[in-house]
Formats: structure tokens, C-alpha cells, sequence
């Protein structure tokens, strides 16, 4: 009997070590992108944020989030201080010979914000010889930068550029449409342009030399995107209430 009970907790045991410990990753978001990533009673919430738990427990990973300033990500990401970026972060092929990026999980536009009187401004065309603000190291500023003639003033978060068009110190900001709609619920003084600049895709970021995290990520979003959660997210932080 005695050899049996021990019999039986030498396999209870070599059962316990063979258990897989529970991969932890440090995934970099920036949060004060609402609604994909901000604060709120000092806790980090959001569509990234319900996004990075969903993935969680298709997967069985853990995402550890840590909030860095935008400019600061991909940095991050490429001297190993963090394993992945989710923060709203477009796909482009300068971005692409750096990091990889997983299947797109958003759809999203570039849009101008002016103060609500603003007339001068009806599109992209009318910014030469005006004071465009942009988030440092983002696809806007990017898209900024092609625009002959502006006078670009870059700033580390977007809330200091929309400080700076209340108070008359620019004259226009570029940025994406859902984090305009945002900042313009916020400041009733402001307005968003018609006029798309140009469409993106956000997809999260990961280092070039992780594929079977890729790989994970991949296989969560294909599941993910489309489904009654997806749904469910965009309900909560995207589709626009009446």
C-alpha cells in the first residue's frame, strides 16, 4: 500500500513539473490615447486594454502593460525593454523594417481639428503657410511632414497640442479620427474636418526576432476581430451615441 501512495505522488509531482509556467510578456502602450488607451482613477483602461485581456485568455500569456510616451515605444521595443506595443499604433513601411506587425485589429483616418469658428481650414490643401501641431513620432506627424509649406510644431502628448489650438498658439491639428472625437467632445470649441487625409490600420506591434509571440498574437486576433466581443468593444469605446 505504502509503495503504491508513493508511487502515486512521485507522478502527482513529475505532473506538477511538467506544467507550463504561464508566459508573462511587457506589452508598451501610451496612455492618453483615449479611447484606445488613458487613465481613469489611475488605473489604465480602454479598447487596447480590454483588447491585451481578451488575447489573454484566448492565449493563456500574460500581458504585463506598461505606460510609455508614444515617441518612446518603438525604442522600447527594439532594445528589448518591452515585448510588444498595443497603443493604437498604425502599420507603415518604415515601421515594418524595424518591428513586425501582427493582422490589423482597427480601421482608422487621419483627420484635421480646428477651432470651431476656423473657416481658412477646410482641408489638408489649405495648410500650407499654417501652424499645424502634431504628436511627436506618430503617423501624423509623419503625414505632416509630407505637407509642403506648414509650420510644424511637434509635441511629446496630444493634450499639449490641443492646449495649444485653444489658445490660439496654432492653427490646426492632425490626428486620428477617434482619439479627435475624443479631445473634441472634451473641448466644445473645437471641430473635426470632413476631409479624411488619409486611411490606416492599427496592428500591434512585435520585435523582429519573437515570431512565436507573433504567432500567438495572430492566432487571438483572428478569432477576436469579428466576433461578438470585437462587437461588443467597439459598442463600448468606438460606435458614436445618439
Amino acid at each position: 500500500m505504502k509503495k503504491i501512495l508513493v508511487i502515486l505522488m512521485v507522478m502527482l509531482l513529475a505532473g506538477c513539473g511538467a506544467k507550463e509556467e504561464q508566459k508573462t510578456y511587457v506589452v508598451g502602450m501610451s496612455a492618453d490615447f483615449a479611447p484606445f488607451e488613458y487613465r481613469e482613477n489611475g488605473e489604465i483602461v480602454g479598447f487596447d486594454v480590454d483588447l491585451a485581456k481578451e488575447i489573454e485568455k484566448q492565449t493563456g500569456i500574460k500581458l504585463e502593460l506598461q505606460d510609455i510616451a508614444f515617441a518612446g515605444l518603438l525604442p522600447a521595443l527594439q532594445t528589448g525593454k518591452i515585448d510588444a506595443i498595443l497603443s493604437g499604433m498604425s502599420v507603415t513601411e518604415e515601421r515594418k523594417k524595424a518591428v513586425n506587425f501582427s493582422k490589423p485589429y482597427f480601421n482608422v483616418s487621419q483627420v484635421i481639428v480646428v477651432k470651431e469658428d476656423e473657416e481658412s481650414i477646410q482641408g489638408g490643401e489649405d495648410l500650407p503657410g499654417k501652424s499645424v501641431g502634431v504628436a511627436l513620432g506618430t503617423t501624423s506627424d509623419t503625414l505632416a511632414e509630407s505637407i509642403e509649406g506648414i509650420n510644424l510644431t511637434k509635441y511629446n502628448k496630444t493634450y499639449e497640442a490641443i492646449l495649444a489650438l485653444n489658445t490660439s498658439k496654432i492653427d490646426a491639428i492632425i490626428l486620428d479620427y477617434q482619439q479627435a472625437r475624443n479631445f473634441v467632445g472634451q473641448n466644445p470649441g473645437l471641430k473635426i474636418l470632413p476631409k479624411e487625409l488619409a486611411k490606416e490600420e492599427y496592428a500591434m506591434a512585435i520585435g523582429k526576432n519573437n515570431s512565436e509571440l507573433l504567432e500567438t498574437i495572430d492566432g487571438a486576433l483572428e478569432n477576436i476581430v469579428g466576433s461578438d466581443f470585437y462587437e461588443g468593444l467597439l459598442e463600448k469605446y468606438i460606435v458614436e451615441k445618439k
